[in-house]
């Protein structure tokens, strides 16, 4: 019974280790002005790191300008040749609301910012934009 009860415990701690998330590093040249949450983020040249569920954006102006958010993932029905930022658009604003992994089925979702989910109660429907992905 001792050796059942250990063998449990090592079997459950064997399966509770994470293996480390892969992180990928791709860019991307965004035409237009976008937030990413509430951060403004100018039309630029960007770099995106994926790592887990973490997305983070940062400009390569000389005054770098960055955001990071917490995401969901989410899939395609197939895979995707292309990579892809997903832009929703509201007149002129935009907002980040999917990237798109070159190469996968796989993205990540991110969260609804308080300004877009007031600008989509307005809105009649929802236009979409998109920039695309390359790795780095």
């Amino acid at each position: 019974m001792k050796r059942l009860a250990i063998a449990m415990g090592l079997l459950a701690s064997i399966t509770t280790i994470s293996l480390p998330a892969q992180t990928l590093t791709l860019k991307a040249n965004v035409p237009f002005d976008f937030r990413m949450g509430s951060v403004y983020m100018p039309a630029g040249e960007y770099t995106i790191h994926q790592s887990g569920s973490m997305v983070k954006l940062q400009s390569a102006q000389r005054k770098p300008i960055s955001a990071a958010f917490l995401t969901q993932a989410i899939s395609a029905p197939a895979r995707r040749t292309d990579g892809a930022l997903i832009f929703n658009r509201y007149g002129e604003d935009y907002f980040l609301s999917k990237v798109w992994t070159p190469n996968s089925a796989e993205g990540r979702e991110l969260p609804t910012s308080a300004r877009e989910k007031e600008l989509r109660s307005h809105a009649a429907f929802v236009q979409t934009a998109s920039s695309a992905l390359e790795r780095k």
